[in-house]
């Protein structure tokens, strides 16, 4: 599960232009890329059905 969701996120950074933006915008707060993928899984989890487990 965990990596379908990294790989999941590196695609939608790769290919969606809203997701690009909102890296860049995050990446400006001074957020590091690992945070940033880490804030984009839940919105993947609830975004595909997936049950949050937390």
């Amino acid at each position: 599960m965990s990596r379908a969701l990294h790989m999941a996120t590196t695609t939608r950074t790769i290919g969606v232009p809203t997701t690009r933006e909102y890296l860049q915008r995050r990446a400006a707060e001074g957020r590091t890329t690992k945070e940033i993928r880490r804030c984009l899984k839940p919105d993947l989890d609830t975004a595909n059905g997936i049950p949050n487990p937390a």
